[in-house]
């Protein structure tokens, strides 16, 4: 791990006093404005398989810090999205609002350059392909956030236990 586990959380508080003052208006928004933070928190430098768990982890461990807006002990399905779509977008280009298939498939394989990633194994590749394509519905070569959209719905509505419209910790582990 890069950084102390007080240092995560005294970033998270950052993020979290960023993102409140920000008057955010869409999951997008929301999204876009971790996903910016994670980035800057977790320098580029790093070799892209660190780079990419370090990022996730981050995102991971500071989630209800940063996306659960006004502290309430649960998510809506707009900061549920949002976190999803923050967990894409911090590997992405960071000047598009798109997440490419290589930068999907990335996230998940890691470095296509390292010789024992997700890429060399086929089956693993062919299953992440898989699940990208059924959010690239029209097969675009990218994905926005309103692809991921019901992708996101039905695993929200999965872990939603209790159908309450909410998830609280114990749904969302």
């Amino acid at each position: 791990m890069i950084a102390s586990d007080a240092n995560l959380n005294v970033s998270a508080d950052v993020c979290l006093a960023s993102v409140q003052q920000a008057a955010i208006s869409s999951s997008e928004q929301l999204g876009e404005s971790v996903a910016a933070i994670v980035r800057k928190r977790v320098p580029n430098s790093l070799p892209l398989s660190i780079l990419i768990r370090e990022r996730n982890l981050f995102i991971q461990t500071n989630k209800w810090k940063m996306f659960d807006l006004g502290g309430k002990g649960f998510l809506t399905f707009d900061e549920y999205l949002a976190m999803e779509w923050a967990g894409y977008r911090v590997i992405a280009n960071p000047d598009s609002r798109v997440v490419t298939k290589i930068e999907f498939l990335t996230r998940f394989l890691g470095d296509p350059k390292e010789e024992f990633s997700g890429w060399s194994t086929p089956d693993q590749r062919e299953n992440f392909e898989t699940i990208y394509n059924s959010i690239d519905i029209i097969q675009k070569g990218f994905i926005t956030i309103d692809d991921l959209r019901p992708r996101a719905m039905a695993a929200f509505n999965r872990m939603d236990k209790n159908h309450d419209g909410r998830l609280s910790r114990d749904e969302l582990q």
